[in-house]
Order: structure tokens, then C-alpha cells, then sequence
């Protein structure tokens, strides 16, 4: 009997002096022999350490910007396809849901084609040839019309279309008595006649020339 109580008092100021050690309670100097008895229906309280939850021991993961690492994708940083989804890991759908709306998929654009407007033939119609006016004729005198008879080639045909100038004599050495007929055909599309009886001149439109 006497061995149990100094046991158990020894126990108590065990337990005493563990508990001012960790500022629970203060104990007197003659804790030990002022220690009551101890029950021995009483089970004596031991302190027992409380586990703490891993859950509550592992630190809350920081959250994800979403919107920052959808820049970053459509900036390229986080390649495409694939290595996109391997680099994003378990954000890669929100991620990729995020770029979807910042950059909208551009509609295809649908080519038609492209018709060709009809033709309208119009038919041209050529303006009607004008007739130039026949310039006037000039004023040769008789002196004129024998000095181009002398420097134009003989005519061919009396009425001069054989050439754009030439001179026509008729009775020159056949014995007839003059008049003779005296024509320089010019180009200007007249006939210049010398009458020597007169020592006129006169004018005539010519037959134009082949």
C-alpha cells in the first residue's frame, strides 16, 4: 500500500512539472508533499498529442489566371496542338475555351463565281464619205500654160488620165492650119486649154487619172 501512494505521488509531480514546463500550470515548491491522494477508482489523465489532418498540413494551391495563360497562348508561348495541351496540363480546356473568345474563329469564306457581263455587240457604223471640195483653179496665162507644156510629159490620151500632169497637142506636123489644141492637164483636177488666136486661156474640169 505504501509503495502504490509513493508511486503515485511521484507520478502526480511527474505530471506536474511536465505541465509547468509547458506554462500550463505553476507548481508550488512542495508540490510533492502537498499533493492530495489520489483516488485509486480514479484512471489518472495522461496528455496525449492530436494529430493535425495532412489536408490541413499541405499549403492551398495558388489560383490560375486563366485570362494571363490565354495571352500567353495566343502570343505562342505555349506552342499548339499537342505540345499546347501537354504544357497546359489540367488547365488546357479552360485555357483553350478562354483563347476561343479572344480570338473568334474567322468564318470561311465562301468563293463564287464570278460571271462575266454580256457582250453587246453594237455595230459600227462608218461615217458617210465626205466629197472634199474641188479646190479653184489657178489663173495660168498663156505664157504660164506653154512653159508647163514645155517641163510635163506628152499625154498618152487626149483627155489626160493617163497621168496626174501631162501635156496634149493635137495637129502639131500634120499640115493643118492652126488653132492647134494645146492642153496641160494638172493635178489639181483641171484642164488648161491656150488658145493662140486669143492668147487666152481656159479652164476646164479633166477626167481623173488612173
Amino acid at each position: 500500500m505504501e509503495v502504490r501512494t509513493i508511486m503515485r505521488k511521484k507520478f502526480v509531480a511527474a505530471v506536474a512539472a511536465f505541465a509547468a514546463l509547458c506554462g500550463m500550470v505553476s507548481v508550488p515548491a512542495n508540490a510533492a508533499e502537498t499533493t492530495q491522494p489520489i483516488r485509486e477508482d480514479v484512471t489518472p489523465h495522461v496528455l496525449v498529442p492530436i494529430p493535425v489532418p495532412e489536408s490541413k498540413l499541405v499549403s492551398e494551391p495558388e489560383p490560375v489566371d486563366i485570362d494571363a495563360l490565354a495571352a500567353a497562348v495566343i502570343r505562342g508561348e505555349y506552342g499548339d496542338g499537342e505540345a499546347r495541351r501537354a504544357a497546359l496540363g489540367d488547365n488546357y480546356d479552360a485555357v483553350q475555351a478562354r483563347v476561343n473568345e479572344l480570338v473568334p474563329v474567322a468564318a470561311p469564306v465562301v468563293s463564287q463565281p464570278v460571271q462575266a457581263a454580256p457582250v453587246v455587240s453594237q455595230s459600227v457604223q462608218s461615217a458617210p464619205a465626205q466629197s472634199v471640195p474641188q479646190a479653184a483653179p489657178r489663173s495660168y496665162t498663156f505664157e504660164d500654160v506653154y512653159n508647163l507644156a514645155v517641163n510635163s510629159p506628152y499625154c498618152e490620151l487626149e483627155d489626160g488620165s493617163d497621168l496626174p500632169q501631162c501635156y496634149w497637142h493635137d495637129g502639131a506636123g500634120d499640115g493643118s492650119e492652126p488653132p492647134y489644141t494645146d492642153i496641160v492637164y494638172m493635178p489639181d483636177g483641171y484642164g488648161y486649154q491656150a488658145h493662140e488666136d486669143t492668147m487666152t486661156v481656159s479652164v476646164f474640169a479633166r477626167n481623173p487619172w488612173l
